[in-house]
C-alpha cells in the first residue's frame, strides 16, 4: 500500500458499479486491518453514497486511500449533480427525492463511519467518509469505575472516554452539583455536547459547554469538569472546579485547577496545561467522591488501566457521594 497514491479510483456510471465498488471497499478495509464488522459498516456507508450518485447525479468518481496519519481509510465520492439544497434536512432519516427509497442514505452512512463530511453546490456534491483502526491496548489502555453514592440509584457523575483518529483520545469527568436526578440531568446535558464535539479545542469545549448548560432550562445545577486530551506528542489538561487529575510518570507534573462550574460561572480565560507526552505514563482523573489518593499505599505496577481504576476506587471512593475514576495508561 503506497503512502502517497490512492489504493483505488473508480468511475461511477451505472448500477452494477454499486456492487463492484462496495465489494472492493470491504475487501480493502479487511486487508488494512479492520474486522469483518467494521469493514461491513464501511462498505454499507460506501454503498449508500454511491447509490445516491446513480440515483440523483447519474455519474461520479470514488477514491479510496489511507488517511493522512495512515491509521485509517478515507473514501472521497464526488458527483456532478445539481447538489443538495438543505444538508440538515437531507441528513434526517426519511428524507428522499426518490420514489423507491426509504430515505435512510446519508444518516445511515454517517452512523456507519467515524467521520463524514459533505460539501455541496449547484456543480455537484463531495462526500468524504473516514474510519480509523482502534488504538492498540499496548499503546493506550483505558479503564473506568463510576457509581452513585450509597443508597442512590441515579449518578450525578458522568465520564467520557473517546479514542479517535486512531491515535488520539479525549477523557472527561463531569460532576453535577450535589447528587441525584437534577445533578444527573445537568451532567447529561454537558456529556451529550462533549460526545458530539470531542475533537474541538479544550477551551471551546469548556466555554460552549458552559453556554449549553446555561441555556437548558431544566439544567439547574452547575457541572464541574476536567478534560484530558492525549495526542502522539503531548497531553492537554483542563480542570474547572473541585476535580482531580494526576499524571504518574518519571517527571512530576502538578496540574493547575481553575475555580468555576459550567452553567454557573467560569474564569475569563480557560487555561490549558500542556505536557510533553511521557514515554510511559498513567493518567488518573477523578471526582470529589474519591478522597485524596495515596499512591504510595497501593500497588499499581503492571496493572491494566481497568484494574488500576478498580483498585483505586475500592481504596479511596467515598460512600456518601457520587464517585468516578477514569484511568489511561500509555506505553
Amino acid at each position: 500500500m503506497s503512502n502517497k497514491k490512492p489504493i483505488h479510483t473508480f468511475a461511477i456510471t451505472e448500477v452494477k458499479d454499486i456492487y463492484y465498488i462496495t465489494k472492493i471497499v470491504k475487501e480493502e478495509a479487511q486487508l488494512f486491518g479492520f474486522g469483518i464488522r467494521e469493514a461491513a459498516y464501511f462498505a454499507t456507508a460506501c454503498s449508500e453514497i454511491v447509490t445516491n450518485v446513480i440515483r440523483y447525479a447519474t455519474q461520479g468518481t470514488l477514491t479510496l486511500q489511507p488517511t493522512k496519519n495512515h491509521k485509517g481509510l478515507k473514501l472521497v465520492i464526488k458527483d456532478v449533480g445539481s447538489g443538495i439544497d438543505n444538508l440538515n434536512v437531507a441528513m434526517k432519516d426519511g428524507f428522499t427525492r426518490h420514489q423507491n427509497s426509504l430515505g435512510l442514505g446519508l444518516g445511515a452512512a454517517k452512523r456507519s463511519v467515524d467521520k463524514m463530511f459533505i460539501e455541496s453546490s449547484k456543480d455537484g456534491t463531495t462526500v468524504t467518509l473516514k474510519i480509523f483502526l482502534p488504538i492498540p491496548k499496548d499503546v493506550l489502555d483505558f479503564g473506568s469505575v463510576s457509581f452513585a453514592m450509597h443508597g442512590e440509584y441515579i449518578n450525578g457523575d458522568k465520564y467520557l472516554i473517546k479514542p479517535y483518529n486512531g491515535e488520539n483520545a479525549l477523557l472527561a469527568v463531569l460532576d453535577g452539583a450535589g447528587h441525584g436526578e437534577k445533578a444527573c440531568f445537568s451532567a447529561d446535558v454537558l456529556h451529550s455536547f462533549l460526545s458530539e464535539n470531542y475533537t474541538q479545542p479544550l477551551p471551546f469545549l469548556v466555554k460552549e459547554g458552559h453556554k449549553i448548560v446555561q441555556k437548558n432550562k431544566k439544567a439547574d445545577r452547575g457541572v464541574e469538569l476536567t478534560l484530558c486530551r492525549i495526542t502522539p506528542k503531548e497531553l492537554e489538561l483542563v480542570i474547572v472546579g473541585n476535580l482531580f487529575v494526576q499524571v504518574l510518570s518519571d517527571t512530576p507534573n502538578p496540574i493547575q485547577v481553575q475555580n468555576g462550574s459550567l452553567g454557573v460561572s467560569l474564569p475569563e480565560e480557560i487555561y490549558v496545561q500542556k505536557i510533553k507526552k511521557p514515554k510511559d505514563f498513567t493518567i488518573i482523573l477523578h471526582s470529589d467522591g474519591v478522597k485524596k489518593i495515596q499512591y504510595d499505599s497501593v500497588s499499581l505496577k503492571d496493572k491494566s488501566a481497568q484494574k488500576t481504576a478498580e483498585i483505586l476506587f475500592d481504596a479511596f471512593a467515598l460512600s456518601d457521594d457520587d464517585a468516578t475514576i477514569v484511568v489511561a495508561k500509555g506505553y
